[in-house]
């Protein structure tokens, strides 16, 4: 169990490292259609859950 808790920060560094990457990747896709405003709306609840997830430290999350 020792050896699992002293790679933890390790772990967790790289999950952050991992959300950010797959975030600037998501933020520099081109959008090239016009969206109606339901659709919109689920966008963006859709990109508060994925930064939630991101600042969260459950390897889970995403």
């Amino acid at each position: 169990m020792r050896h699992i808790q002293k790679r933890m920060p390790r772990l967790t560094y790289d999950i952050k490292e991992y959300r950010a990457s797959v975030t600037k990747i998501l933020k520099s896709l081109p959008y090239k259609r016009n969206l109606n405003e339901s659709e919109t709306k689920l966008l963006a609840k859709y990109k508060a859950e994925i930064e939630q997830a991101i600042q969260s430290d459950d390897e889970f999350a995403i």
